[in-house]
């Protein structure tokens, strides 16, 4: 790159996977520091950097609600004299990129270390937050301003379209630095700028998932959902992913589908292809990209499938991390493998997810010293339900149980 402004509009950075690889070192350095920044890219280069940051930006911009009237803001990345931008096209259709050489309303510009540091580094409100602001449609003003001064314009004639122009490129530059802010929109209004099920429809599961997820929000966390919807269009579904991804403004979320649905990856959202229901496909993928903090199951929803997921998975969830199952109604239909009589059958989701409080509780009803406890009783120790939905909490579930010689009440007389 040279000191000059380069368009980056029309193009990426390489395969999605690169552009993954990359992001997860950004997001790395930018919880380790300046220096470790510095260091990604000089062995990164900065374009491939800057790309990344702009592609963050893009993403980001779609949590809130941008003007749609046209503006257009140059955003410049810099990093010593290397420069880099594109600009941000506000219209109905939603933000565009186009190439940095457009003329725009105003310039922002970033320091490409700075604005990593503020994208994916650990949250600090004494953090910088500044940009450099030049709002260059004041230019294009000038030539009417003068012809009042001449006298040969009222006022009045360029003061409303003054107006609308200060008032347009504050809302566009509103919008975009609420994309780039660190605190987050909740998980209701993603769930409905994105148009995923989990809020409204059937399902009200956002708020149980913001109660949990919390703790997690600002950590670079692995999330795992199992379904991503669309059917075989490798265009579509993706929208829970996406809510995911605006969520954990530091996380990489992983989709797992039947269907390749690499059309939907970005930066930080990779697509998986495989079946829930076999075993072997899964641990394959969770020895490659896991551990996970969060595994989602929204995915076929039939019962088999499920306790496969979990059977397969839940080992590589790590430590105080969260396993969470949807729709748990189908426990009770017959065409998902449910059982709406023998509700406490453990081929079931429910019944399988209930018998899990006695496991929690293993070490009180296990006559047998030598009692060899299921991998799920040595490492559930949590399990919150609500309506179709359970959360299970990993780790280690090494409290000791009562001692078999105080399970029986004492004698009269003896205390």
């Amino acid at each position: 790159m040279t000191g000059a402004s380069d368009d980056i509009g029309d193009r990426t950075t390489g395969d999605a996977v690169g552009r993954w690889a990359l992001a997860e070192e950004l997001i790395a350095a930018a919880a380790a520091g300046g220096r470790a920044l510095d260091g990604v890219l000089r062995t990164r280069g900065a374009r491939a950097c800057a790309e990344v940051l702009l592609g963050e930006i893009r993403d980001r911009l779609r949590r809130v609600t941008p003007p749609a009237d046209g503006t257009r803001l140059r955003v410049s990345l810099h990093h010593g004299e290397e420069r880099v931008g594109e600009v941000l096209r506000f219209g109905p259709a939603g933000v565009r990129p186009g190439p940095a050489a457009e003329v725009a309303d105003a310039e922002v510009a970033w320091d490409v270390v700075e604005l990593a540091a503020l994208l994916y580094g650990n949250l600090d409100p004494r953090a910088a937050h500044g940009w450099d602001f030049d709002p260059r449609w004041v230019d294009e003003v000038r030539a009417g301003v003068d012809r009042v001064r001449a006298g040969e314009l009222p006022a009045a004639a360029v003061a409303g379209d003054f107006d609308a122009r200060v008032r347009a490129v504050a809302a566009a530059a509103h919008a975009l630095r609420a994309a780039v802010a660190p605190t987050g929109t909740s998980l209701e209004d993603l769930a409905v700028r994105f148009g995923s099920d989990k809020w409204g429809h059937h399902h009200w599961y956002a708020r149980h998932y913001d109660r949990h997820f919390r703790p997690f929000r600002e950590q670079p966390v692995r999330v795992l959902e199992i379904g991503i919807g669309g059917y075989a269009d490798p265009d579509s579904g993706g929208a829970s992913l996406r809510m995911w991804e605006q969520y954990f403004r530091r996380g990489l979320v992983f989709g797992l589908d039947v269907h390749d649905k690499r059309g939907l990856d970005t930066a930080r959202v990779r697509t998986l292809r495989g079946d829930q229901g076999d075993a072997a496909t899964l641990a394959a993928i969770a020895a490659e990209h896991g551990p996970f903090d969060i595994v989602i199951d929204d995915g076929s929803h039939r019962n088999e499938h499920v306790l496969t997921s979990f059977g397969a998975l839940f080992p590589h969830v790590r430590e105080e991390g969260l396993y969470v199952v949807e729709d748990l109604q189908t426990s009770y239909w017959p065409a998902y493998g449910g059982d709406p009589v023998d509700r406490a059958s453990p081929s079931t989701a429910a019944g399988f997810f209930k018998s899990l409080v006695d496991e929690l509780n293993h070490r009180e009803w296990a006559n047998d010293p030598e009692h060899s406890s299921s991998y799920a009783a040595r490492h559930v120790t949590s399990l919150t339900f609500y309506h179709n939905i359970v959360f299970v909490t990993k780790g280690t579930n090494g409290e000791n149980g009562w001692p078999r010689w105080a399970r029986e009440p004492l004698r009269d007389g003896l205390g």
